[in-house]
């Protein structure tokens, strides 16, 4: 039941079958010939069930009203002795409507209260019936009606257990991340991925300044993706660094001076620390296994918050992009359509205004879905930074007059995810200023990977930099992004042909690689 009320404790659902029920009953009256002596306890019937159906915003106040319809129905009912058998169901609706809204022992005194109205209405009238046929017939329906109370309550019980379970789900939930807040603002280096790897880097260098030195995670989709430090080429160094992820050990190859380090949090291994050194010793070994298994929790906290801020980034990002597909966008292109139809039924004079209002709401509508289409476009398993990337740019260029020349290089192993998606973010934010503002005519796209290393540069001829406008976050939004994933944000003046260039970068790249 998901912790939803049964249909029965509703508005029109209760009404039309109250008003089934009195439909059945009065047919059934009719066909014995007591039409004419039902007409008025019918019509005091109707108005209880629409005094019933008024709906009430107070829990307390809705269940006195389901205990006064119980009663006043009994009293009713009673009162027609001959033929009040046949109107008897009608009660079965309040008063499992009792249960249902005040529980077992409520509902079961709704049902003995419904029953015991019944009989004073059964007393209180002058049919000549037999005293005993009458309690022997008001016993038999009063049970009955307290079941039906105590099976409302029950149905109550059961969809109270689901919500109570999914209220708990959540004040766990509010717990943990009260807790996970106390606890992140008392941390030292923070929850930064990057910046925890490299903290474990420059402790691991005191003791072990020579060759190189890197720490790959273990994404989800079981894959080693550099976080920080230098990566070699060295097949030598990957096949050590997989050893100790895959058995969670201590992997030494002498001959091929390669070393690797598992970082573990309990028994899963987050990241695998590799060294570049013909030898350790035995005090050196002893010194970085410390160092690992200090900075492991710290890491494998870092990369799961890291995780679950990325998650819900994308299923907020993916709320927004359906909520402007099918609101604003939707709206605006049926204003469109509208000034077409308009334009053609007007003079020309007048015309001529409608039809450039209309151009403007075109391009409204198109950067509408362009920002749709951002608000979608991520990277996954599947498709990484230059891909992304790609689609994005090309997309742009087809939705616009911009002329998009885009070099994508991208060697061996991937970046991290986190950093892989603020890159992209920070492009596309970059290539949306150069639609909307540079006036430019052409684009130039430019993402060099070299996991951990990064560099994407976006270019255009356009008019260059302007002051940013009171409201502009988007250059602020850009540079927080690059420090989060331990980048560096820049924007200058393009020297040639005039326009902007804004480049980011994510680890050592020498002037002559950014020069390109």
């Amino acid at each position: 039941m998901g912790g939803r009320r049964l249909a029965l404790d509703g508005e029109l659902v209760p009404l039309l079958l109250r008003g089934l029920l009195l439909t059945v009953a009065t047919v059934l009256v009719a066909g014995t010939g007591q039409a004419q002596a039902a007409l008025l306890p019918g019509i005091a019937l109707v108005i209880v069930i629409a005094f019933a159906a008024i709906p009430l915003p107070n829990p307390s106040a809705r269940l006195l009203q389901a205990f006064a319809e119980a009663v006043v129905l009994g009293l009713v009912i009673g009162s027609i002795v001959d033929i009040g058998p046949l109107y008897v169901p009608l009660l079965l609706l309040p008063v499992f409507t009792i249960g249902q809204r005040g529980g077992l022992a409520v509902g079961a005194a709704g049902g003995g209260a419904a029953g015991l109205a019944w009989l004073l209405g059964i007393l209180s009238s002058q049919a000549d019936t037999s005293t005993v046929s009458r309690l022997s017939q008001t016993l038999l329906w009063t049970i009955l009606l307290v079941v039906v109370g105590l099976l409302g309550g029950w149905v109550r019980r059961l969809t109270d257990e689901n919500r109570t379970y999914s209220d708990t789900a959540y004040e766990q939930a509010f717990r943990l991340l009260a807790e996970l807040q106390k606890i992140s603002r008392e941390l030292s280096l923070g929850l930064d991925p990057p910046t925890l790897a490299r903290a474990l880097l420059d402790e691991v260098a005191a003791v072990q300044p020579d060759g190189h030195r890197a720490v790959s995670l273990v994404t989800d989709e079981g894959r080693l993706a550099p976080l920080a430090g230098h990566v070699s080429d060295d097949p030598a160094e990957d096949a050590a660094s997989v050893a100790a992820w895959r058995s969670r050990t201590e992997h030494h190859d002498e001959r091929a001076a390669a070393h690797a380090f598992p970082v573990t949090m309990g028994e899963r291994v987050v990241a695998v620390l590799s060294l570049r050194r013909s030898a350790l010793s035995t005090t050196q070994v002893r010194d970085v296994r410390r160092m690992v298994a200090e900075n492991g929790p710290r890491l494998a906290a870092a990369l799961l918050f890291d995780d679950v801020r990325r998650l819900a980034t994308v299923d907020e990002r993916l709320r927004l992009a359906r909520e402007i597909h099918d609101g604003i966008a939707q709206e605006l292109a049926s204003v469109g359509y509208l000034l077409d139809d308009v334009a053609n039924r007007v003079p020309d004079d007048n015309a001529e205004d409608l039809r450039a209002l209309r151009a403007h709401v075109r391009r409204v509508v198109s950067d509408l879905r362009l920002s749709i289409f951002d608000l979608r476009s991520g990277v996954d398993d599947s498709i990484g930074l230059g891909t992304a990337l790609s689609e994005h740019v090309q997309r742009v260029g087809q939705q616009s007059d911009l002329v998009v020349h885009t070099v994508l290089d991208e060697f061996g192993e991937r970046l991290p995810p986190g950093v892989e998606v603020e890159l992209l973010r920070i492009a596309q934010e970059a290539v949306t200023n150069v639609r909307k503002h540079a006036q430019a005519s052409n684009l130039w796209v430019d993402c060099t990977v070299e996991a951990p290393r990064a560099w994407v540069r976006i270019a255009d001829d356009g008019i260059g930099l302007q002051p940013p406008g009171p409201q502009s976050m988007g250059l602020k939004g850009m540079r927080e992004r690059a420090r989060r994933i331990g980048g560096e944000l820049t924007v200058r003046e393009r020297e040639q042909g005039g326009g902007t260039v804004v480049e980011v970068t994510v680890g050592d790249w020498d002037d002559e690689t950014r020069a390109v």
